[in-house]
């Protein structure tokens, strides 16, 4: 259910920016490690002026922060042991 574009993109430390969707906003934190914009018109470009006028280590310490985020909740290891409970609870 998780938009994997995003994953892959804050993944390699690209600057996201996602629709207010629940499957986007459940991985942006708008601001922190990416950005949220609301579905109405001219929305998006107003959150791009908002972007441009952020300095360079605000941007670089979102970039860090989406690597993190993703390496944390969404990476291979977290997964498995996810899935390791799911089956640890069935018995599996």
């Amino acid at each position: 259910g998780n938009p994997k574009v995003l994953l892959e993109a804050m993944s390699s430390g690209c600057i996201v920016l996602g629709s207010n969707i629940p499957n986007n906003t459940e991985i942006i934190n708008d601001g922190v490690d990416g950005f949220v914009f609301d579905l109405k018109k001219n929305a998006l470009n107003e959150k791009f002026k908002d972007i441009v006028n952020l300095d360079d280590n605000k941007l670089n310490q979102i970039s860090i922060n989406a690597q993190e985020k993703i390496s944390q909740k969404f990476g291979k290891e977290h997964i498995l042991e996810q899935e390791l409970k799911i089956f640890s609870k069935l018995g599996i």
